[in-house]
């Protein structure tokens, strides 16, 4: 068992951190603070949040940002800004990083922030930590990636080998979809393998990062910018994902919340970036029919036809559906990727749309009203065997059950 240990380390990295633009209203943004009588002195966000020029602190607080095109520009969230304050007043140097673009050469906007050792009066530090959290909610909302690219693992890794501080607390706000490898979600696919079976392999792989000491917090996962709905097991599924993160990075401490501050007017980044799939059903409503496909990795476990029971929450609203509408029938298909024995494929599927038909008469569907067949990999989506191989990205999109409710035909 690796020792736990803080360890002083920097970035080994060759490349020095790289810079982006911001706002003048983020970064010059002019706050006020006591003078020593009752006339304030401005004090612009440059200077609050200018680099210490004195010994290094043995405390420090990094905020790493989301400023990619799939999170939404918005203010701290409860907890997040309570994690930042409590540091901030007990003199912890501040750090900024932007999380966008490879994660090799982090962005920093703040780089060892001076602490506020100085300000010994109460008020006046209370002033000072008030008005930096306000400099760096201003900051962050008015940021926007430069280039593509969400990679959470990396981004934290690197931020934490940064510092050498012995104690160092580590903000990541972000809706944790990471686009990019090892921890690119659209590859592994949330939901079909435990958290920590995933975690386990980017640790064998040398892919987890190193927290030794750090205290994390996760503040906004599964928010996105155009509000996609999340289901439980999807936000619980990230929840447990970024915890066993923590535990294999021997991080001190792991906490985690959904939450963000209010949403601001400001434009969210404009450089592309791959949105990550989130599972949940497909529906496509048409003027005769309404169909809903599920992922058959969320429903079950690979060639078990099975039901995992996160299934009910996909499945109980189809079941209301088809329950409230007396005139409705269902016709539940099952449908496999390409390889593999046909036979074997066909029969599969066939018993997984029996499961699913099952399970919604279980929850309350009328089982006059369901019709069940099992298509095989005869009516698959995309090609997932060019050259003759399965692409499991491909065949991850055929792996699917899909139910189609219809009003019943007046004779």
């Amino acid at each position: 068992m690796p020792s736990t240990a803080r360890r002083p380390r920097r970035s080994t990295h060759p490349h020095p951190p790289r810079t982006t633009t911001v706002t003048a209203a983020a970064l010059l943004l002019a706050v006020f603070v006591p003078g020593c009588g009752d006339q304030p002195r401005p004090v612009s966000c440059e200077q609050l949040l200018a680099p210490s020029s004195g010994a290094a602190s043995d405390r420090a607080v990094t905020l790493i940002a989301d400023v990619t095109a799939d999170f939404p520009p918005a203010t701290l969230s409860t907890a997040a800004h309570s994690r930042l304050r409590s540091e901030i007043a007990h003199d912890a140097t501040i750090n900024l990083v932007l999380l966008q673009g490879p994660a090799s050469a982090p962005t920093y906007l703040v780089r060892d922030a001076a602490p506020l050792s100085g300000q010994r009066a109460p008020r006046r530090r209370q002033h000072r930590t008030q008005q930096a959290l306000e400099c760096l909610n201003t900051t962050i909302t008015h940021a926007a990636a430069s280039s593509a690219g969400t990679d959470v693992l990396g981004t934290l890794h690197a931020a934490a080998g940064a510092v050498a501080a012995k104690r160092h607390t580590i903000v990541v706000v972000s809706n944790g979809l990471s686009n990019t490898a090892p921890l690119d979600l659209n590859q592994i696919a949330i939901g079909e393998r435990p958290p920590r079976d995933v975690v386990a392999a980017l640790a064998a792989a040398g892919a987890a990062p190193d927290l030794r000491g750090a205290r994390v917090h996760f503040s906004g996962l599964t928010v996105t910018q155009a509000n996609r709905p999340v289901a439980a097991t999807v936000r619980n599924w990230l929840t447990e994902l970024y915890r066993e993160l923590c535990k294999a990075g021997n991080a001190s401490d792991c906490t985690v919340d959904t939450a963000i501050g209010r949403r601001t007017t400001a434009a969210p980044s404009t450089v592309a970036d791959p949105p990550v799939g989130l599972p949940g059903p497909e529906t496509v409503r048409l003027p005769s029919k309404t169909v809903h496909r599920l992922q058959a990795g969320v429903l079950f476990d690979g060639d078990s036809a099975t039901l995992r029971p996160a299934a009910d929450e996909l499945l109980r609203p189809i079941a209301h559906q088809v329950r409230t509408r007396s005139d409705a029938t269902a016709l539940v298909e099952g449908h496999t990727a390409g390889g593999g024995d046909p036979a074997d494929r066909q029969a599969l599927s066939r018993r997984r749309a029996r499961a699913v038909a099952d399970r919604l008469i279980a929850l309350g569907a009328d089982p006059a009203a369901l019709t069940t067949v099992g298509h095989g990999s005869a009516r698959r989506r995309v090609n997932d065997t060019p050259n003759g191989r399965l692409t499991e990205s491909a065949a991850r999109t055929n792996r699917r059950v899909e139910i189609t409710v219809t009003p019943r035909t007046s004779h």
